[in-house]
């Protein structure tokens, strides 16, 4: 299994090319902006053919960008954020291709961090470079960032830092990644241990972080925590699988 360190926050491609760009605000399918940033959202988002499932919650778009992959493919890039004090999953991160512009072109490649062996959990699942991926993986990760993370992350500093809205030293995330030949969505729920009644981790740190996996077993009340969220991680999984098919309302009906 391939170890990688994690320093925060996941990256996404944000850097802009308006040659793309001029493809891409053609095949949005008004998915811009119907999802503006302050755009209240709840249950789920459509994006194209595609469901995005949300937890429970008062979620508002926080940023919403396009812009390409590493090969070229128009991506949407979307943040919300649960604007509830004390809210227990408080960030939706994804970053879904644009159908119908380069759609699948250069084939998918697989995610990393469904590979690594530094986590509390990942299911690799199918991980076909080009071809059918599903997979998931639980982290912890602290709200910080650089001037060398993802705009997206920048954004949502920025919206949560002028709206008032309080976050915490770490959150748990679950990560996905789902793909075909075509399509290809990676997504990042983000959940707050300390709306559990868990106090702040003493260092913001990824590797010195209470919540690292080297120290968290120290702490029953945190590995039942981890337990909780793997449960709630697989309900999503299943969600996200039944979205990318166009089938997630449907079956919440």
């Amino acid at each position: 299994m391939k170890k990688t360190s994690g320093t925060g926050w996941a990256g996404i491609v944000s850097c802009m090319a308006a040659a793309v760009l001029a493809t891409a605000c053609q095949t949005t399918d008004t998915a811009t902006a119907r999802y503006s940033v302050g755009t209240a959202v709840t249950d789920s988002l459509q994006i194209g053919s595609k469901q995005i499932p949300l937890p429970a919650g008062k979620w508002t778009v926080a940023s919403h960008r396009i812009s390409p992959s590493t090969a070229g493919t128009p991506m949407h890039h979307v943040a919300l954020v649960d604007t509830r004090k004390n809210a227990k999953a408080i960030l939706v991160v994804f970053s879904i291709n644009v159908e119908g512009a380069n759609r699948g072109m250069a084939g998918w490649q697989t995610l990393p961090a469904c590979f690594r062996d530094d986590m509390h959990f990942a299911y690799a699942g199918e991980s076909v470079a080009g071809g059918n991926q599903a997979c998931w993986f639980i982290n912890h990760s602290p709200m910080t960032t650089t001037n060398r993370s993802a705009q997206i992350y920048r954004d949502v500093m920025d919206y949560v830092k002028s709206h008032g809205i309080r976050v915490p030293i770490n959150t748990i995330y679950a990560g996905y990644r789902i793909a075909d030949s075509l399509d290809a969505l990676t997504i990042h729920y983000y959940f707050n241990p300390e709306a559990d009644g868990f106090v702040p981790p003493s260092a913001t740190n990824w590797r010195s972080s209470d919540w690292h996996k080297d120290r968290v077993y120290l702490d029953p009340s945190k590995v039942a925590y981890i337990e909780k969220m793997k449960r709630q991680g697989a309900d999503l999984f299943e969600q996200l699988k039944l979205g990318f098919a166009g089938k997630l309302t449907a079956a919440r009906q």
